[in-house]
C-alpha cells in the first residue's frame, strides 16, 4: 500500500484532512469482502455494541474507554481480518522519538445500511494525547460525514471555524481529525434512506 500524501486531499477545517482512494479501489474491495465475510458473519457476536444505532467493537490497549454514554473494556487486539489495515494506519502517526506509532486503538463501526448511523458528537479526549490526530479509514458504501461548529456555550468555540461541512466518504477513503477539531466541532454520520449497503470504519486514536 501507498504511503499517506497530501495529493488529493479536501481540507476546510483547521488540521483535518481527507483523502480519497487512499486505499487502491481494488484493495479495498478485496479487503472490505474479506472483512464481510470472516469478521461479521463468523466472529463472536459478544464482542460487538448493540444497543447504538450501529455495531462498535473497541479494540486495542487502552484498557478501557466511554463512548455511546457507558465505559466498555477494549478487546486486546483488532480482529485477525483487519491487521493489515490497522498497521498501514498506524504507520501514518509514529513517535520520533521511538519510531512507534502513537495510534494504540480505536473502534470498529460497523454501519449494516442507512438505518444505521452516529449522532453528533465530539470524541472524549480524556484519555488521549491532547490534540492528536484520530485516523479513520472508510470501506464499503459511500456514506455522507457531517461536521457542525460547536456553540458559543462551549469554551473551545472558534468563532473563525466553519459552521458546517459535509464531506462524501468513499471506499477507501482516508480521514484525519487533527489539532482541535474534537474542540471546535462536533461530527456525524447521518441515516440515509436510500443506502441498502453495509459500511466499516476503523477509527485509530492515541491513547497514553
Amino acid at each position: 500500500m501507498e504511503e499517506f500524501s497530501m495529493a488529493n486531499v479536501v481540507r476546510n477545517i483547521k488540521n483535518t484532512a481527507l483523502e480519497h482512494a487512499h486505499l487502491p479501489a481494488e484493495v479495498a474491495t478485496k479487503l472490505f469482502e474479506k472483512e464481510a465475510m470472516i469478521l461479521y458473519l463468523t466472529a463472536d457476536h459478544a464482542s460487538w455494541v448493540y444497543h447504538v444505532p450501529r455495531y462498535q467493537m473497541l479494540c486495542g490497549d487502552m484498557g478501557s474507554y466511554r463512548f455511546s454514554g457507558m465505559t466498555y473494556e477494549a478487546q486486546p487486539t483488532f480482529p485477525q481480518a483487519l491487521e493489515h489495515a490497522v498497521q498501514h494506519m498506524q504507520r501514518i502517526v509514529v513517535n520520533p522519538a521511538t519510531n512507534h506509532s502513537r495510534l494504540s486503538g480505536g473502534l470498529v463501526n460497523w454501519y449494516a445500511n442507512g438505518d444505521h448511523y452516529i449522532g453528533p458528537h465530539a470524541d472524549d479526549e480524556r484519555d488521549m494525547i491532547a490534540c492528536s490526530p484520530i485516523v479513520a479509514l472508510s470501506l464499503g458504501a459511500t456514506r455522507r460525514f457531517v461536521f457542525t461548529k460547536k456553540t458559543s456555550k462551549s469554551v473551545h468555540v472558534d468563532e473563525t471555524a466553519v459552521a458546517r461541512l459535509e464531506l462524501q466518504v468513499e471506499d477507501g477513503d482516508l480521514l484525519i481529525m487533527g489539532g482541535t477539531t474534537q474542540r471546535t466541532h462536533k461530527h456525524a454520520v447521518p441515516k440515509m434512506a436510500r443506502c441498502c449497503d453495509p459500511r466499516i470504519s476503523i477509527t485509530l486514536r492515541c491513547f497514553h
